[in-house]
């Protein structure tokens, strides 16, 4: 099983245009397609060289198209909406028309909404087309945006983080599966169910999205801070304009969602005007006819000035084309620069595999967190160290770390244990799990701590993880922030 991690290890530029697939074929008798490499070149190579056109359509013509669809109207606390269960199964049938492989979930919980979450993510392939739609109750907080489960009981401002699923999951878990297109749907923009129980009053409607996965388009209901209408009829006045246009042949996703928010701006007298924020650089159509490679050079990079010295050497010399990060500006760098790393491993790098348990219920005493690494093979230097930190949160999970235990494998197929020492500094929360016998590459090793017991709040915990090679205690690899999920016990 795939991990859902929370951010990509480096930028990626899209090319996309996405062709006719195969028919859908249900998830469960779904083959999966193999990987491929992203075959990156500079704009002059690309624009004088038709094979890579070609190469291009090719990729294109296999890319897999994914959707997670939700729609959430009996809330236990928080009344009956009238339009998202309608919403949500009319656009999973639309969508199943045009080839994509849809997870249709209604009137789900928390549990429900991270479970299909996590499904989304491994569906996805690496070079695929993401779309995910949410219809029901969503609020924000803070600049972030929560989408509230049917079963979410919201009594202060401080528990919507822990009964709600964040907007900035999504966005991660699309981001992790380097998919080429993201498309995110919000008809969420709607009053605050839960507001009279707060003491402060929260901003209404929805937040714009700050960051995102590069090739991704958001697209609201209405515009940030306002309040969209649910319609008249079987859908949503968003929804309903959206679903009116899927079917248009050879247009493009950005003109789709100009013409929705003409529609719905006419509609209702400018009242609702849809909103989209995008990062898109190459074209996507929902229904694509006979688009040629004209069509396709359309999806040539835009090299930024910063990189551009390094494609003209690629170019000038007989180096395997690498992945050039061309369609963003400085601003967006900045805002990535944490997940990129500075380490000493010379070549294949560990990485985060995952980190779970199988004990999820709040107070649960005597729990194991299993963190699980993939040393590759050609990995070079020796892993030397791990540090596991928690993130600033409601409550620090305590840890015996007497009892802390490493081994070859993984949590279901355990193989030797491994010897190591294991430190933590006084009022910290970093972990140092150091390896006496350096693991060498092509292997995998899981880390089980055992904590104290499992907080007493439901919600997602965070931690930090980083590799150190063998020999180098002070310049590690990120490996990425890794996520359990404490809920209720029923």
């Amino acid at each position: 099983m795939k991990p859902l991690q929370t951010s990509s290890q480096y930028l990626k530029t899209v090319l996309t245009v996405s062709l006719i697939l195969p028919l859908l074929v249900p998830p469960s008798l779904a083959t999966p397609l193999s990987n491929q490499k992203d075959n990156v070149l500079t704009k002059a190579n690309f624009l004088n060289n038709k094979s890579h056109l070609n190469l291009l359509a090719q990729k294109q013509e296999q890319q897999k198209r994914v959707a997670l669809i939700i729609g959430n109207a009996d809330y236990q606390h928080a009344g009956r909406l009238r339009n998202p269960l309608n919403d949500a199964k009319d656009m999973a049938e639309k969508l199943q028309q045009l080839n994509f492989e849809v997870i249709l979930l209604t009137d789900s919980s928390l549990r429900e909404m991270d479970q299909g979450l996590q499904r989304f993510y491994e569906l996805l392939e690496e070079g695929a087309s993401a779309l995910f739609y949410f219809a029901g109750h969503g609020i924000q907080m803070n600049g972030e945006n929560y989408l509230i489960p049917v079963d979410a009981e919201v009594k202060r401002a401080s528990e919507i983080s822990y009964e709600t699923l964040s907007l900035s999951r999504v966005l991660d878990a699309m981001g992790d599966a380097k998919s080429d297109v993201n498309i995110v749907i919000l008809d969420a923009c709607r009053d605050n169910p839960f507001a009279r129980k707060f003491r402060t009053a929260l901003p209404t409607g929805l937040a714009p999205v700050q960051t995102s996965p590069n090739g991704t388009l958001i697209a609201f209901a209405t515009g940030p801070g306002n309040l969209a209408e649910d319609g008249v009829g079987r859908n949503g006045t968003f929804t309903s304009a959206i679903l009116n246009n899927l079917d248009n042949e050879n247009q493009k996703l950005e003109e789709l969602f100009r013409q929705v928010r003409i529609e719905v701006s006419k509609q209702t007298n400018s009242y609702q005007v849809p909103w989209t924020t995008s990062s898109l650089v190459g074209n996507f159509y929902f229904n694509a006819r006979n688009i040629n490679q004209e069509n396709l050079a359309d999806t040539a990079f835009i090299v930024n000035p910063n990189t551009q010295n390094r494609a003209e050497e690629i170019s000038q010399s007989n180096e395997q084309p690498e992945f050039i990060d061309s369609s963003i500006d400085n601003t967006s760098v900045i805002v990535q620069e944490p997940f990129r790393n500075s380490n000493r491993f010379t070549q294949s790098p560990p990485s985060l595999v995952a980190f779970s348990t199988p004990h999820n219920s709040v107070n649960h005493t005597n729990p194991t967190y299993y963190l699980t690494l993939n040393i590759p093979t050609n990995s070079s230097p020796a892993l030397g160290k791990i540090t596991i930190e928690q993130q600033p949160s409601v409550e620090t999970i305590n840890f015996d770390l007497q009892n802390t235990q490493a081994f070859l494998g993984t949590r279901s197929d355990r193989g030797d244990l491994l010897p190591i020492q294991v430190k933590k500094q006084d009022n910290s929360n970093l972990i140092e799990v150091y390896f006496e016998t350096p693991i060498k590459a092509n292997n995998q090793i899981t880390i089980a701590l055992k904590p104290i017991r499992n907080p007493s709040f439901p919600g997602v915990f965070q931690f930090t993880t980083q590799a150190f090679p063998v020999g180098n205690d002070s310049i590690g690899l990120n490996l990425g922030l890794a996520r359990l999920h404490f809920y209720r016990s029923r």
